[in-house]
């Protein structure tokens, strides 16, 4: 089944049909569905992929309360969207399926956002890379910047015991083209003070002032519009609320450094990252839900509304003979 996404952003319309509006449906039931069953498997090209991807959204959308508040059809849109439209794994971590909760009417909406693995994989896909990767570095590893190029100088400490006893003071980026591009390098350095500003700034939710009273122990707080927030919940709710050495919050930056990176004008893009980067940029500067207006969404309201023709079917996970074995899948941040 051949699907080329349009990759088009646009807002969800104010008079959006009544089939978006299905939160109230199990997700289980949902997917377990023939129209959705027949649906994944011929666009993964068969029954085990299907049955492989079934259980994994099963397990993410059972362990986060929020994400079962969201349109099951948005939740199955996003994942063909990133599994197939841009070739890359939930499983493997190449990305997530978030909730954001809008405050005004407390609606739910269920949007994939791409994570490092699935930027560095992007990257390499197209060819056009012979190596992409990122560094946190360690206080003293950083010696300043060629005076010609502004290239960062970095002095690795070779003791991994030592190194990792100390802070980490910034994030250091690089790639180096292929001979087609005669080998053309590029790197970057941003302070870890630089990087949180910039998540401060451009992510939705996170709140710098309410990290820092974190990181000096306080589990509870107001925010600036009086609401009252709690260290575990804003724990839960993304990694950028957790510690500078933890791997999910490392994890955050190297992907900040990583769009930095590629987004400069020398680096070569695919259309698939391009629209990766596009579409994660704009989730993370607006606060409104994002639709995506391309090929997998109408496929996805589709198959939900053949399902929906379908008689009730008691609530039931997938035969266990018809699911791979799946390694347990964390459960998606909720972001607020």
């Amino acid at each position: 089944m051949a699907i080329r996404p349009q990759n088009q952003i646009m807002q969800r319309p104010q008079n959006a049909v009544s089939d978006w509006d299905d939160r109230g449906q199990k997700f289980t039931q949902f997917i377990n569905k023939g129209a959705i069953k027949n649906l994944l498997s011929q666009s993964l090209g068969g029954p085990q992929a299907a049955a492989q991807l079934t259980s994994t959204l099963i397990s993410v959308v059972s362990q986060n309360e929020k994400l079962q508040k969201a349109p099951p059809m948005q939740i199955l849109a996003a994942a063909l969207r990133f599994e197939i439209g841009m070739g890359l794994s939930y499983v493997l971590g190449d990305y997530s399926i978030i909730p954001y909760e809008n405050k005004k009417n407390g609606e739910v909406t269920a949007q994939g956002q791409i994570q490092v693995n699935g930027l560095k994989r992007l990257a390499l896909n197209s060819k056009a890379y012979a190596k992409i990767d990122c560094f946190d570095v360690r206080e003293g590893e950083f010696k300043g910047r060629d005076p010609m190029t502004r290239e960062p100088i970095i002095q690795w400490i070779e003791d991994d015991d030592e190194r990792e006893q100390l802070p980490i003071i910034g994030y250091y980026a690089f790639y180096k083209l292929n001979g087609q591009y005669n080998g053309f390098t590029s790197s970057l350095y941003w302070t870890y003070d630089k990087i949180l500003r910039h998540a401060d700034r451009y992510s939705k939710a996170f709140d710098l002032e309410i990290w820092k009273q974190i990181q000096n122990g306080s589990t509870s707080g107001t925010d600036k519009w009086g609401k009252t927030w709690y260290a575990d919940r804003k724990r839960e709710g993304t990694p950028w609320y957790g510690d500078p050495t933890e791997e999910s919050h490392m994890k955050m930056c190297a992907k900040t450094m990583y769009k930095q990176l590629l987004g400069d004008g020398f680096a070569p893009k695919s259309t698939a990252l391009t629209s990766a980067i596009i579409a994660d940029n704009a989730e993370e500067s607006d606060g409104e839900p994002v639709i995506y207006g391309d090929e997998f969404d109408q496929i996805a309201r589709e198959a939900a509304l053949a399902a929906a023709k379908e008689p009730a079917q008691p609530e039931q996970l997938p035969p266990a003979a018809e699911i791979p074995a799946v390694a347990q899948v964390p459960a998606p941040p909720v972001q607020e």
